[in-house]
């Protein structure tokens, strides 16, 4: 299967993050729910050792924030 699977990355009681699985190691935001970190629909989000990184474009160095690894993904898939 190429891409386009649902996944929700939870941060906390009610705070969470829909993301579409882009491939190795990449989401991309769908939509955010109660969420009060600087991310918008169309940012991409890198799991890394560090945590959850989010970035305004592939080409960004550096991201404008940083999810802790708290932060538990789960599948989004409705069925």
């Amino acid at each position: 299967m190429y891409g386009g699977i649902r996944m929700r990355l939870v941060l906390g009681q009610n705070k969470w993050i829909d993301l579409e699985y882009i491939g190795g190691n990449i989401y991309q935001v769908l939509d955010e729910h109660n969420c009060r970190i600087e991310v918008v629909i169309g940012d991409l989000i890198r799991q890394t050792n560090r945590g959850w990184e989010v970035f305004n474009s592939p080409n960004m160095n550096s991201p404008k924030f940083v999810i802790p690894t708290r932060a538990k993904l789960e599948n989004d898939e409705e069925e």
